[in-house]
């Protein structure tokens, strides 16, 4: 029974290290390609340790949006700022994964003089995306990365994401990850379509306005703000345009953010009335590239550049 026991322990021992070197082996086949930030959707891929960035932009799906399509270089030219931008669509992860990534980059001896957060009443109300467990599908397996995220004090489904991160290494699906991006986002729409509004409202908030979720992702934003500052980083929220204008519940959004403001310094723009036209989005809250350029020469530079409250809330 002890050789039998013993057997048993050297073939898992070498079961793991197998699997261990053959994700290892995936990730290198596709980190080799060197993405480009507009090029992908991860974050590691993106990540290059020993690096200085003027701005890092943060979040959801709005945030990616400015890198997407190529919108980082027409961006970064506009703003003349070198940007790395680590977020993340709200399919993949929530609030709660936001410092991990931000630790995980100052780890790797990566810093920014700025980092902006978009944030709207969606991502604070939101549970489920806080609880997804494929948000490391995408990312190339890194030891340091998996380990350093089985001490994350914050994270919910830990096991199951942590799971899905390295058995997703050895599917078909990852090796045929490549770089890919189109010149530019035309897509656009040609007027506002209140029922789809309403439509996107009920998937976008599906457990309604729970103000104990609210609360807990509120105090994440605190820890993010925390440590951005105790790295030197500057954290500035935004809310992006819309065609329907605030989010529903944005006045709790408002009231964190003056709380935020007060106890931390940091600043809050809400653009999410400023542009009404249509074409410059390819749904009713995301901005296409016309739409991007047009967001960050009139109002997002204004803002970072001469420190315009036009749009803060006070």
């Amino acid at each position: 029974m002890k050789k039998f026991l013993i057997k048993l322990f050297l073939f898992f021992l070498l079961l793991g290290f197998f699997l261990l070197g053959l994700v290892m082996v995936s990730s290198w086949l596709i980190e080799r390609y060197d993405f480009k930030n507009w090029e992908t959707e991860s974050n590691l891929l993106v990540m290059r340790p020993n690096t200085h960035y003027d701005l890092l932009f943060m979040g959801n799906s709005h945030a990616r949006n400015f890198s997407r399509y190529k919108n980082h270089l027409r961006v970064e030219k506009i703003l003349n700022k070198k940007i790395l931008n680590l977020g993340r669509s709200a399919g993949l992860c929530g609030i709660r994964e936001y410092p991990f990534y931000l630790q995980y980059a100052y780890s790797k001896n990566i810093s920014a003089d700025t980092i902006i957060l978009n944030i709207f009443s969606q991502m604070l109300y939101s549970d489920y995306q806080n609880r997804i467990t494929i948000s490391f599908n995408d990312e190339p397996f890194d030891l340091k990365f998996f380990l350093a995220y089985l001490k994350y004090p914050y994270a919910e489904q830990k096991y199951k994401r942590l799971f899905n991160y390295v058995f997703s290494k050895v599917r078909y699906k990852w090796l045929l990850t490549k770089p890919h991006s189109i010149d530019f986002k035309k897509d656009a729409l040609s007027k506002i379509d209140t029922l789809a509004i309403k439509r996107g409202m009920k998937i976008a908030f599906p457990n309604g306005f729970d103000t104990v979720t609210f609360n807990k992702n509120a105090k994440i934003l605190e820890e993010f703000i925390k440590l951005a500052q105790s790295h030197g980083s500057t954290v500035i929220f935004i809310t992006t345009p819309t065609l329907f204008g605030d989010w529903p519940h944005h006045q709790d959004v408002v009231k964190l953010m003056k709380h935020l403001r007060k106890e931390y310094g940091v600043k809050y723009y809400d653009f999410a009335n400023v542009m009404k036209n249509p074409h410059w989005f390819y749904d009713h809250h995301h901005l296409n590239s016309e739409g991007i350029s047009i967001f960050t020469e009139k109002y997002l530079k204004p803002a970072l550049e001469q420190g315009d409250t036009t749009y803060l809330e006070n």
